[in-house]
């Protein structure tokens, strides 16, 4: 560890204010839990799981077991939800306690449904820690390559199917962007035409016959 982390004072300081924040929150998401129709018996569950998202969020994002970037981006996204969470949940009972509004059933509703979406963000979590830097790399190895853009005049000259094929090859297979694609490169093609070439329909099953260069067949 850095000698500057080390500060006596600093650790004192982050100790008070991480343990005042807990209870603070606690209390309040506890209170906010038995307005919402919990028991005394199970309320401390939801304080319980808020928190424990936030530091299964804050311990894949700040790890260092975390071997992925992305991993550590979305765990990142995760903790800050789970903060704004807890935020919110104060707030409403605060708000509540103060008279600024009634808890009603959508409150309700989105303090039940807490436990079940925080087990399955924190199973993610699981996931994402045992995620390889390396898997990101194998996804894109496996991809198929991109077919090679001929030159223009040599583009102009190829069959229009085989034309239009590498233009959505190119263009994630938007018909769209495939067509002013080929405007851009001196290729005229029927936008009917493009898409029947894009879901394989051949020969006389295409709705039209796009425009062939001198000498091109489709």
């Amino acid at each position: 560890m850095d000698k500057s982390n080390r500060d006596p004072v600093l650790i004192a300081a982050a100790w008070v204010a991480g343990i005042a924040a807990a209870v603070a929150s606690w209390s309040a998401l506890y209170g906010l839990a038995l307005r919402c129709g919990w028991s005394h018996l199970t309320a401390p569950l939801f304080p319980l799981t808020v928190d424990a998202y936030a530091v299964a969020a804050l311990r894949v994002w700040l790890g260092r077991s975390t071997r992925s970037g992305a991993a550590r981006l979305r765990a990142r996204r995760s903790a800050v939800l789970a903060i704004v969470a807890s935020m919110a949940g104060n707030a409403a009972l605060h708000a509540a306690a103060a008279g600024v509004y009634e808890i009603t059933w959508p409150v309700v509703v989105a303090v039940s449904a807490i436990p079940p979406v925080t087990l399955g963000l924190v199973s993610h979590l699981f996931m994402l820690r045992a995620e390889r830097e390396d898997q990101a790399d194998d996804a894109a190895a496996a991809a198929p390559e991109l077919p090679e853009v001929p030159p223009s005049g040599v583009l102009a000259g190829l069959p229009k199917a085989e034309a239009i094929r590498i233009a959505l090859a190119h263009n994630d297979g938007a018909v769209l962007a495939a067509q002013t694609w080929l405007a851009e490169r001196g290729v005229t093609a029927d936008r009917a035409y493009m898409h029947d070439v894009k879901r394989g329909v051949r020969g006389k099953g295409r709705r039209h016959r796009a425009e062939s260069a001198p000498g091109a067949a489709a």
